[in-house]
């Protein structure tokens, strides 16, 4: 599936190159390139028989890593049907970028924003489709492309409507129109495409997207209700020492000898005092051991 998804994407995204320099490009080599490379698709087409043997064997293994008991995979069928449907689409467009019925390109040029927009962006979305059920995960990023081709869709609806095919001869008006048509279904496909995979993903259990944290460190001294926030310090950055300078009238509560020692590796924060209550708030604390070889030193010193 993951190969499918990526096959689709990348015709999706080539098509609006293709349309508007098939006939512009000089080198007869690029352009015969990128149209070897837009027929990718036809691997799908026919790719009905091969899912559902893949399927019906899937599901007859024993339960094993992320494939546990009752894995939904009937929904992949359900998913791998609305690509073929995409295909159909890409393979119906395909027939008209080199069609004898070619608009002006004066009309052409006008056109090119919102219909590379379209393409670009279900490409986008079919790629990040395709990532999330690779590893899967989660993930609600392929939304805002469906957003983004959706307002390209209304934005090529309102440039259509403004009159700027009055002067366009009927047969090349028709080769016009049944591209926008087949492109707005492939922006319907692909946001059906999309729930179909978030159903899958809340079927398989699929994780959530992990999203990288910068570790903080925040200080509060417990008696003063006081509290004090370093900012965020990447542990693989070096050594780093934070010295806390305390007020006067904190110096009868902590002796001379009196420090705390904190240690930050890998987002874990350590702590160690003895006798004053000057403490520092973290998701995870363990026992002090040996300072690591990158690490944050919290020193505490008095005025």
């Amino acid at each position: 599936f993951y190969y499918i998804y990526l096959f689709i994407s990348g015709n999706l995204a080539e098509f609006g190159d293709e349309y508007f320099e098939a006939r512009t490009y000089g080198n007869i080599k690029v352009v015969e390139k990128r149209r070897r490379n837009l027929e990718r698709y036809k691997s799908v087409l026919n790719s009905k028989s091969d899912e559902d043997s893949l399927a019906n064997f899937a599901k007859w293994e024993p339960p094993h890593g992320k494939f546990g008991f009752r894995h939904p995979w009937k929904q992949y069928l359900v998913v791998a049907a609305l690509v073929r449907q995409c295909a159909h689409r890409i393979d119906a467009l395909n027939s008209y970028i080199n069609s004898d019925f070619q608009i002006p390109i004066d009309i052409k040029k006008k056109l090119e924003e919102p219909f590379r927009r379209m393409s670009l962006e279900s490409g986008k979305a079919m790629k990040e489709a395709s990532i999330s059920l690779k590893k899967m995960t989660k993930s609600s990023s392929y939304d805002i492309h469906i957003i983004n081709s959706q307002s390209a869709c209304k934005a090529l609806s309102t440039l259509l409507k403004s009159g700027i095919l009055n002067d366009v001869e009927p047969l090349q008006m028709v080769s016009l129109l049944t591209t926008v048509s087949l492109l707005n279904d492939i922006v319907n496909i692909t946001e059906k495409i999309s729930e179909s995979v978030r159903e899958l993903a809340s079927a398989a259990r699929f994780r959530n997207k992990m999203k990288p944290t910068e570790p903080s460190v925040s200080l509060k001294k417990l008696d003063s209700g006081s509290t004090g926030c370093a900012m965020p310090i990447n542990s693989r950055d070096g050594d780093h020492v934070v010295t806390i300078l305390l007020s006067d009238d904190d110096k009868d509560d902590i002796d001379d000898d009196d420090t705390s020692n904190i240690v930050l590796d890998d987002d874990t924060i350590n702590e160690k005092s003895e006798d004053g209550e000057i403490h520092v708030q973290t998701s995870c604390v363990r026992e002090v051991g040996m300072m690591p070889e990158h690490s944050l030193g919290v020193r505490i010193l008095q005025i």
